[in-house]
């Protein structure tokens, strides 16, 4: 909408306005929806967890995923 008085003397004909499709709520909720799924077993989702042992979870998520790989 900033551009309305520009469009035109720009050369555009015909000014319409879309909304932008994330400003519902609900495109908010299905998003974190979707990243709450894919975030589980994470540990800084666990109650209690300590960013000092950041690397240590990485690197035990690491090793869960790799063994879950070998597992198929």
């Amino acid at each position: 909408m900033q551009h309305r008085e520009v469009f035109p003397q720009a050369g555009g004909e015909r000014f319409a306005y879309i909304p932008a499709l994330n400003d519902e709520p609900a495109h908010i909720q299905a998003l974190s929806a979707l990243v709450m799924r894919h975030m589980q077993g994470w540990p800084e989702l666990e109650t209690g967890f300590d960013p000092a042992r950041r690397e240590v979870a990485a690197e035990e998520a690491r090793r869960r995923a790799l063994a879950m790989r070998a597992e198929r």
